[in-house]
C-alpha cells in the first residue's frame, strides 16, 4: 500500500469515526476552524403559495428539492388547531424530526417549540423570548445554544451564544410568496442546518401572527371610528 492509498484509507476511517460521534462533537463551532472568506452551503425555504399554508419546500441554491417542512395531520379542523405540529425531513436533509409547540414554557419564553426525533427522543428546543422583537434561541440537547438575531427588517443571522461566532445568515423575501434564503458558515453539519431551519419556521410563524394581529387592530380601530361617526 503506497502513501496515497494510506491517506485515502485514513480519511475514510476518520469520516466513519466522525459519524459515530455525538451530534455536538460532529458540529465544530463555525469561525474557530473555518477558512476565512469561505462560502458555506446555501439553502432556500420556499413557502407553498396558499393563503393558509405553513408548509415549506426546501431547495438548494440550484432550485433542486432537498426536503420539506410540512404541517402534521390533525383530526381537528384547521380553525381549531391552537398548537400546530410540523415534520421536517427529506432525502437531503440531515434530520428527520417532529416540531411541536408546547404549552408549558420557562419564564421569559413566549412560545416554545420542541424538536424530537422519530423515536421521540428530544433533539432541541426553539424558544421565542418575550421581547418586542421576539428573539429566537435554539437550545440543542447536545451542544451550545444559538440565537437568531434580526439585522434589519428582513435580514437575520444565527450566532453562537457562547463564542458569538456567526453560524448562518438569513434573508427573508415576501414578494411573490415567502422565501427564506439561508447561507451557513463552513463546517456546519446538516443536523445543525436542519435545527436552524426550524428556527426560521418559528420566525415566519411569529411574523405572520404579529402581522395578522396588527392588521386586525388597525381594522378594528377604523371600524370603530366609522361606527362612532355614524
Amino acid at each position: 500500500m503506497n502513501n496515497e492509498e494510506r491517506n485515502i484509507e485514513r480519511h475514510a476511517d476518520g469520516e466513519i469515526r466522525a459519524d459515530e460521534r455525538p451530534l455536538a462533537q460532529r458540529t465544530p463551532v463555525p469561525g474557530a476552524e473555518g477558512t476565512p472568506g469561505a462560502r458555506g452551503k446555501v439553502v432556500v425555504m420556499r413557502r407553498k403559495k396558499s393563503f393558509s399554508s405553513n408548509d415549506f419546500a426546501i431547495e438548494d441554491e440550484n432550485g433542486d428539492e432537498m426536503g420539506a417542512i410540512v404541517e402534521a395531520e390533525r383530526k381537528a379542523p384547521r380553525f381549531f388547531r391552537a398548537f400546530r405540529d410540523f415534520d421536517i425531513g427529506g432525502p437531503r436533509i440531515g434530520l428527520r424530526a417532529r416540531i411541536t409547540r408546547k404549552t408549558l414554557k420557562p419564564r421569559g419564553v413566549r412560545t416554545l417549540y420542541a424538536v424530537v426525533g422519530p423515536d421521540g427522543s428530544p433533539l432541541a428546543e426553539v424558544r421565542i423570548r418575550t421581547t418586542f422583537i421576539g428573539k429566537i434561541v435554539i437550545v440543542p440537547t447536545e451542544g451550545k445554544p444559538m440565537e437568531l438575531r434580526m439585522k434589519g427588517l428582513r435580514r437575520f443571522e444565527v450566532v453562537s451564544l457562547e463564542s458569538k461566532a456567526k453560524i448562518a445568515a438569513g434573508d427573508l423575501r415576501t414578494r411573490k410568496g415567502v422565501r427564506i434564503a439561508l447561507e451557513f458558515s463552513p463546517d456546519v453539519s446538516s443536523e445543525w442546518q436542519a435545527l436552524i431551519m426550524t428556527a426560521a419556521l418559528a420566525f415566519d410563524l411569529t411574523r405572520r401572527i404579529r402581522s395578522a394581529f396588527f392588521s386586525s387592530s388597525v381594522l378594528s380601530r377604523f371600524l370603530t371610528r366609522q361606527f362612532l361617526r355614524d
